[in-house]
């Protein structure tokens, strides 16, 4: 075919860069194309002819995302049709830039309205706005950086430095406090003292190996979720006292971590259920307790047999090793791990993410450290919240 050959001479050049685009917005891509050449010195490969059948996609296309190292992704007021997204080209190009793990990096060209929906489906960490100059420079120097970078997604390196044992956040009326996880190894799953209760997805024990990172004091509370989200749908409120927030999918959860960086200038995440759990164990200092913080579950956690049929504020049970309250009972917390067995490769698709914890309406054993329990991402109880952690930028 002529338009593959005209598209593989492109392809076959060097070039570092590629840019995924709607075709109804080719001149303004086009001169933010030239903008990050000029001021990086790398060539970005950028599809001239338009997608028109499956094989000019898996021919040039593909060949070309494997190619190169970066993959800006420039979305816009042209993604409007929601319903219509994952049949679009440059989904199937995101989609498969991210298998491949290539460093993503999302353009905001014109303000799209999307923004909270790509957040939810990639998992947005940073956002430019190409009508800002200075938004684009700071780009062309995180691109001339991240050549020499092993992280997948570009982070932004103006982001906050973390230090301490205690980092306490701070903006407007956000205070909470993170605490600090020391990287190293640990034995999860159904270990002895998990063994009596466990399930069968808790099987085998077996050593994970985590790099340091913060976890959340508490679980986020319902005063916290207002002032980022605007709004609070949980079942139980109080006029007073911290309560949890829950009553929120896996989605909502999603959105909340990403909003909360932005407002923040730090960048959260929900834990992976392999941090949760080392952390909930008590890290490098653990003492091997059935729950978190202790074996006796009355002094640490809220559950069927003494919450009285709804949630308390946080932190007024006994904290674990390390200083965190509430890691079991009181509410669930969802993870980012989608469901999964420890003998199977996790699958990064699905609808189904991994909640630990346990809540005020579980038995004592669904409220172990290792207790593990799939829901659906639309899945939202009066017993669900979440905790944050930060990973990046960490002294």
């Amino acid at each position: 075919m002529d338009i593959l050959k005209l598209d593989e001479k492109n392809m076959n050049s060097e070039y570092s860069i590629f840019i995924s685009y709607k075709r109804k917005d080719k001149e303004k891509v086009f001169v933010i194309k030239d903008y990050i050449e000029r001021h990086t010195g790398k060539k970005c490969w950028i599809d001239l002819l338009g997608i028109e059948s499956d094989e000019l996609y898996t021919n040039v296309i593909i060949k070309a995302i494997n190619k190169t190292e970066i993959f800006l992704f420039m979305y816009s007021s042209s993604h409007t049709e929601i319903d219509d997204l994952t049949d679009d080209w440059t989904m199937r190009e995101i989609s498969f830039a991210r298998k491949k793990g290539k460093k993503i990096i999302f353009i905001n060209i014109d303000k799209s309205p999307l923004t909270d929906w790509f957040e939810l489906n990639f998992g947005l960490k940073q956002q430019i706005d190409a009508s800002s100059e200075i938004e684009m420079e700071k780009l062309c120097q995180d691109l001339s950086k991240c050549f020499h970078s092993n992280n997948n997604v570009i982070m932004n390196s103006n982001y906050i430095k973390i230090k301490g044992n205690v980092f306490s956040v701070e903006k407007e009326q956000i205070k909470f406090d993170m605490i600090r996880v020391e990287g190293g190894q640990l034995e999860i799953g159904a270990t002895k003292k998990q063994i009596t209760y466990a399930d069968k997805n808790e099987f085998p024990a077996h050593i994970v190996t985590l790099p340091t990172f913060y976890i959340g004091k508490f679980p986020v509370t319902q005063n916290i979720w207002e002032h980022v989200m605007g709004y609070n749908k949980s079942c139980f409120k109080y006029n007073e006292g911290d309560y949890p927030v829950e009553n929120l999918s896996h989605d909502d959860a999603l959105i909340f971590v990403n909003r909360l960086s932005k407002l923040t200038n730090i960048y959260f995440d929900l834990p992976t259920e392999e941090e949760w759990e080392y952390a909930a164990r008590g890290g490098q200092r653990s003492k091997h307790f059935r729950f978190a913080g202790s074996d006796d579950i009355d002094k640490v956690a809220w559950y069927n047999e003494n919450s009285g049929g709804r949630t308390h504020p946080v932190g007024e049970k006994e904290p674990n090793e390390l200083g965190i309250y509430d890691m079991c009972g009181n509410v669930w917390e969802w993870t980012k791990t989608p469901a999964h067995s420890y003998t199977m490769n996790i699958n990064p698709g699905g609808n189904y993410f991994i909640r630990r914890g346990g809540s005020w309406w579980q038995k004592s054993e669904d409220c172990r450290i290792s207790r593990r329990y799939p829901s659906d991402h639309i899945k939202k109880t009066s017993g669900l919240g979440l905790r944050v952690v930060i990973r990046e930028n960490i002294l």
